[in-house]
């Protein structure tokens, strides 16, 4: 601030604006300002071809990074769906052992089993996994993968009488095979 010879401020004679003698628009001018504003931009966009370069470079480097994201969520998505599924086979790996599938034969047991009571409920937990093994293990085709349990002739084809004596046919081939050392 300035003083006089004597230390006092002097006063500026310039006044401050009064708030209340502020230009006021319209709605509706405020609208047509800037629009003419938006098209001058607009304009020297155009024009510029520097401006126009930088745009179309941002515009594709976009696209490029849209595409990337959009690739990344599909990797993601796919990588999730083959998590669940690791989980999901391993999960019924260990049921199987439980319920006295033979080790070695767990992968030929698990291709058959019936999974269509098998469910995800919406927290991402698996439902109706025990209940497809152990419905499994009970089955006749499924003796021969269980610990313990054994195979009386081909579960399609069952021998005659039931399993319980062999066929003529069958002593047959087997005394003919003793002979000939096989």
């Amino acid at each position: 601030m300035e003083t006089d010879e004597n230390g006092n401020p002097i006063e500026d004679d310039t006044q401050k604006p009064d708030p209340d003698d502020e230009k006021k628009f319209s709605q509706k001018d405020f609208n047509r300002m800037l629009q003419q504003r938006l098209a001058r931009v607009k304009s020297t966009t155009e024009t510029d071809p520097s401006i126009a370069e930088a745009l179309a470079t941002a515009q594709k480097a976009e696209k490029a990074a849209l595409a990337r994201e959009a690739e990344a969520t599909k990797k993601a998505t796919e990588l999730l769906a083959e998590r669940e599924n690791l989980r999901t086979e391993a999960t019924l790996e260990h049921l199987a052992v439980q319920n006295g599938v033979k080790p070695e034969s767990i992968d030929r047991f698990l291709k058959v089993i019936d999974r269509s009571g098998i469910k995800k409920l919406e927290d991402g937990t698996l439902t109706g996994l025990e209940e497809a093994v152990k419905a499994a293990v009970k089955e006749d085709w499924a003796a021969g993968f269980i610990t313990g349990r054994t195979v009386r002739g081909n579960p399609t084809n069952p021998p005659a009488g039931g399993g319980a004596k062999a066929s003529e046919n069958d002593d047959m081939n087997a005394r003919i095979r003793a002979m000939s050392g096989r």
